[in-house]
């Protein structure tokens, strides 16, 4: 009898902290987003369906099929190292903005990689959302110059999964993994309260990518790992 109760009181403990984690990840996880890419897509072709009210669909550099997984929530896309998925529709309508969230759920492959970025085909500009030596860090340069550099302090484990968020109020940008806020780390003389209306400037940045970059700036690079259901 006291080894049933002992395994009943581990299990609900357990029960209890995943329960805790889910319901802090939640704090983040943008109830009715603009933005919805839920990654559930799995087709011979290569449309990713955005869920969220602007319903900026993207395109992915290989058919779906090819790309799905088992995710977080139902599905996810494995990138490989290889793929990454076109969504300047929705980079259209928020490369001016001032204040916003994503939020991810995040399976890293390799620990310095990029999950989401915008940048400009003619310049040297971009703001790079990556995992850097394992850690959450967002980086943002117009036309060579930085504009801000902020990373957290928790390493991400390779093959697990976690639910990452970048948040900016316009006063500072703020990192959370599952639901926990991070302690931020910024480069000198940064500017705490950039976000993606600050890189646009005159209006350059023309390239939106989930699962990699594409700037003049950064180059081409490719996300090892899976994402799932990725929200703006």
């Amino acid at each position: 009898m006291k080894n049933i109760i002992s395994r009943f009181s581990i299990a609900a403990a357990v029960s209890l902290i995943l329960t805790f984690i889910s319901a802090m990840s939640q704090a983040q996880q943008i109830d009715d987003p603009f933005a919805h890419y839920k990654m559930d897509d799995n087709a011979q072709d290569t449309t990713v369906v955005d869920a969220g009210q602007g319903s900026n669909h993207g395109i992915a550099t290989s058919n779906t099929v090819a790309l799905s997984v088992l995710g977080q929530r139902n599905s996810g896309f494995d990138f490989k190292g290889t793929d990454r998925v076109d969504i300047t529709a929705l980079g259209n309508q928020i490369k001016n903005d001032q204040i916003g969230t994503i939020a991810f759920w995040i399976k890293p492959g390799i620990d310095t990689d990029s999950i989401f970025s915008l940048g400009a085909s003619a310049a040297d500009t971009h703001f790079n959302f990556r995992l850097v030596s394992g850690k959450l860090d967002a980086v943002a340069q117009h036309n060579t110059a930085r504009v801000v550099q902020a990373r957290g302090t928790t390493v991400l484990s390779l093959g697990q999964w976690f639910h990452c968020a970048f948040v900016q109020d316009g006063n500072q940008m703020k990192l959370y993994i599952n639901g926990a806020e991070e302690n931020v780390n910024f480069a000198p003389n940064d500017d705490h309260g950039a976000w993606l209306g600050d890189v646009n400037g005159s209006g350059q940045v023309d390239r939106f990518i989930l699962g990699g970059t594409n700037s003049a700036g950064t180059g081409n690079t490719f996300l090892s790992g899976v994402l799932d259901d990725f929200r703006y």
